[in-house]
């Protein structure tokens, strides 16, 4: 009975592992991958941009613009930049309260091409507030244009 329930424990391990291998080997052979840190509603710019920073210094600055309106700040957060590069992705004004998310487009030889998608949130009444959202993303490091469609 031991013998056959170790056993099964080893095959599942094998099968599991292998598995994880494969998905990570999809993902890199495909688009790059683009994983969101973090979001919030107040921060961004008035205007629809795209931001792509490569140093933790640079980072650094562009959280202490956001920071000139909140009080308690949000800290950075700490990224390997050795490994990934962060995009930054303001939708502009609105008074809608959706989330800006982005999604690889296309993956193309000189540039990357993201798209834009607004999440709904728990909230998505229309308010008199006027938001200003915005999406930090990583993503591994490439000397490709990385371009808003």
């Amino acid at each position: 009975m031991r013998f056959g329930a170790t056993l099964l424990l080893l095959v599942i391990i094998v099968f599991a592992c292998k598995s994880q291998k494969d998905a990570s080997q999809q993902q890199s052979q495909g688009s790059p991958a683009l994983k969101m840190l973090m979001s919030d509603n107040y921060g961004g710019t008035s205007t629809e941009e795209i931001e792509v920073i490569r140093t933790q210094g640079t980072l650094d600055k562009y959280f202490i613009k956001i920071n000139k309106t909140r009080k308690p700040g949000i800290k950075p957060p700490y990224v390997d930049f050795s490994k990934d590069l962060v995009i930054i992705y303001c939708s502009g004004e609105t008074r809608q309260n959706l989330l800006p998310e982005l999604f690889p487009a296309e993956d193309e030889k000189e540039r990357i091409v993201l798209t834009k998608k607004m999440a709904e949130t728990s909230d998505t009444q229309e308010g008199n507030a006027v938001l200003m959202p915005f999406g930090l993303y990583i993503m591994p490091i490439t000397d490709k244009e990385i371009i808003l469609q």
